[in-house]
């Protein structure tokens, strides 16, 4: 008993030494709800324990805001602006999250859903956790996806904006990259609508493939594969063709050819059976899907290979029916089935034969 006391003592002192170097000294702690609107300035810290939830609205001024483990925010508004910090380790969720102003800096270890959020002015986003927001754009800010990061809706990067993806990002409508930005591609980005780049779309040198896997049209008046390897693979189209392209495409761009080996960071194998319900499978591509676990209304369905290729996306209805047809004409072999009805992913392992 006093080992186990002293172990947890040890476990207490590290955790809170971990805590501290990501937040530094917390001048104000939450551990309990509070409403009140929390404005975090100049040399303050304030520090969202585990217990903590703020239900109102939301500035860092300068200041840092620290979300730990356990805690929570649920607000309106949330806003990060004039050199403010913010560490979130716990979980965000808001109608509309902005990182502005020069230096400020949003780094995401922990979950973050909203309805908006934007990025502009020389701010800074570092994603290592998970995000899932309905519109995103970056306008002259640098954001960093390492993980996961998926738009229901439309993502845009634009003004000298840099948008780098290293991880899982799925952006359910229209891709668009304007007015001098730059997209770096070191990963797959999934497009389920319109994909438009009318600025630079730069790759990966590093070995790995990276690119887009596109549903929708696809045009280019800017510049693609300037420095590595993109690879752009139009669902619509046959490999090697864009809708349309009056811009500039560098050797180096390859056209459904990318085994990308970071596309299955989205796939959480461990939630196949659990979640989603198929019949038959095996089939021959004639499959039903059990809508029960699904909320109402449109659903983005994806197919992905075994190494992680998207390979197929379709959208489907779901108005109250107790089964949704699919048939997919595959050749014989082992997929992952992806739904997405927009509240939360759903994986099912089919088989072809």
């Amino acid at each position: 008993m006093k080992m186990k006391k002293l172990l947890l003592a040890i476990t207490i002192i590290f955790t809170n030494q971990f805590l501290q170097a990501q937040c530094g000294a917390c001048t104000t702690t939450i551990n309990t709800t509070v409403t009140a609107p929390q404005i975090v300035t100049t040399g303050n810290t304030l520090c969202i324990v585990a217990g903590g939830n703020v239900t109102g609205d939301i500035y860092v001024s300068g200041g840092t805001l620290c979300i730990q483990p356990g805690g929570q925010v649920n607000n309106i508004n949330f806003a990060v602006g004039a050199a403010g910090n913010l560490i979130n380790n716990g979980t965000i969720t808001c109608d509309s999250l902005l990182i502005a102003e020069p230096n400020t800096i949003f780094t995401n270890n922990g979950s973050v859903s909203a309805i908006k959020m934007a990025s502009w002015n020389q701010a800074n986003i570092i994603n290592n956790g998970t995000i899932t927001v309905d519109l995103f754009g970056d306008s002259l800010a640098n954001a960093t996806n390492n993980n996961s990061w998926t738009i229901t809706l439309d993502f845009g990067v634009a003004y000298n904006g840099t948008f780098v993806n290293n991880g899982y990002l799925n952006i359910m409508r229209d891709f668009f990259c304007t007015n001098n930005a730059t997209f770096d591609a070191n990963c797959v980005s999934i497009v389920g609508r319109d994909w438009y780049n009318s600025a630079n779309i730069t790759g990966n040198n590093a070995g790995s493939c990276g690119g887009f896997d596109i549903t929708g049209l696809s045009y280019n008046t800017g510049t693609i594969g300037a420095n590595g390897q993109v690879d752009i693979c139009d669902l619509g189209n046959p490999p090697g063709n864009l809708d349309g392209n009056i811009g500039t495409i560098n050797g180096s761009v390859t056209y459904c050819t990318c085994n990308n080996n970071c596309a299955v960071v989205g796939i959480d194998y461990l939630k196949d059976e659990k979640y989603l319900s198929v019949y038959p499978n095996p089939s021959n591509g004639n499959i039903n899907i059990v809508a029960s676990a699904l909320s109402y209304g449109t659903l983005q369905a994806e197919i992905y290979t075994l190494s992680g290729q998207r390979i197929y996306s379709s959208l489907l209805e779901h108005n109250n029916s107790e089964t949704i047809e699919m048939k997919l004409n595959l050749n014989a072999g082992i997929y992952f089935l992806q739904i997405n009805d927009g509240s939360q992913l759903h994986y099912k392992k089919i088989v072809i034969e």
